[in-house]
């Protein structure tokens, strides 16, 4: 797959401000979305670079986006998940996490 081939016929034909990547497995192929995120802001260091992972966050989730979606799920989930995670999310500032 022709990812950058992608990003720039997206960017021609659309008028985007960012890349929202979902499902991204940072186990399988970090070097990937390291590539994809430094790509995207060669062209242009504002567009935005959004990820979900689907699971608990990385730090190179963190590294390789601008925003990072950091939990979906429902209210009651959301409420306990942020109780065990609440250190790692401060570590951050709050424009690179998203709870959906």
């Amino acid at each position: 797959v022709n990812i950058k081939g992608k990003i720039d016929k997206i960017l021609s034909q659309y008028n985007v401000d960012g890349f929202f990547l979902d499902e991204v497995d940072w186990s399988t192929n970090p070097e990937l979305y390291r590539k994809i995120y430094e790509y995207v802001k060669s062209i242009n260091k504002n567009l935005i670079v959004a990820v979900n992972a689907g699971y608990s966050t990385t730090s190179n989730t963190m590294k390789y986006s601008d925003i990072d979606v950091m939990i979906e799920n429902d209210y009651d989930s959301i409420e306990n998940w942020e109780e065990d995670y609440r250190d790692y999310i401060n570590k951050y500032p709050e424009y690179k996490n998203a709870i959906i």
